[in-house]
């Protein structure tokens, strides 16, 4: 017979309070990627998404191992102390900058150079335009979303010279 004060394992699953996650529809990674959509399309007029999302923590050695050619690296800070890196490859950012400059992109591939200052301004506003649309997202689910707050900063110090070497970028 089993102990009446042991809880069984549906009865813990039934007394835990559901995420605003379960929810069908809406996930983060949903609200990232139509974030993004929005955010290229209001700062570039162009279509643009996210392949692929990828969550995972880890060591400043094990990202600096996995980037192969020149990222734009910015640091995203959250008030309550949520930190994270965002990376745009030279690929992403020419593209980003092509658009706005010339009104389309260039079908070949654009070669690897270090981002500028003038890559970050550029880059930095569209970040900001992202998380605004993924807290606008998912603020009907989650009060406050967990995008609040966030501020984009260019990595120029420590974080970038490890992931790229003697020079910051």
């Amino acid at each position: 017979m089993p102990n009446s004060e042991t809880p069984s394992a549906l009865r813990l699953k039934i007394s835990t309070p559901a995420s605003p996650f379960d929810q069908p529809g809406l996930s983060p990674p949903k609200a990232l990627r139509i974030a993004f959509a929005r955010a290229a399309e209001s700062a570039a007029e162009m279509e643009a998404s996210i392949a692929g999302f990828v969550e995972e923590r880890l060591d400043l050695a094990a990202i600096a191992e996995r980037l192969v050619e020149p990222h734009l690296i910015f640091s995203t800070k959250v008030p309550g102390g949520a930190v994270g890196l965002a990376f745009w490859n030279t690929q992403a950012v020419s593209a980003f900058i092509e658009q706005l400059i010339t009104g389309r992109i260039v079908p070949s591939a654009a070669e690897n150079r270090t981002p500028t200052p003038t890559d970050a301004a550029v880059v930095g506003g569209v970040l900001n335009l992202i998380f605004s649309y993924f807290d606008a997202e998912l603020k009907p689910i989650v009060s406050p979303p967990p995008g609040s707050g966030f501020s984009p900063f260019w990595c120029t110090g420590r974080c970038a010279r490890r992931c790229h070497g003697a020079r910051g970028y």
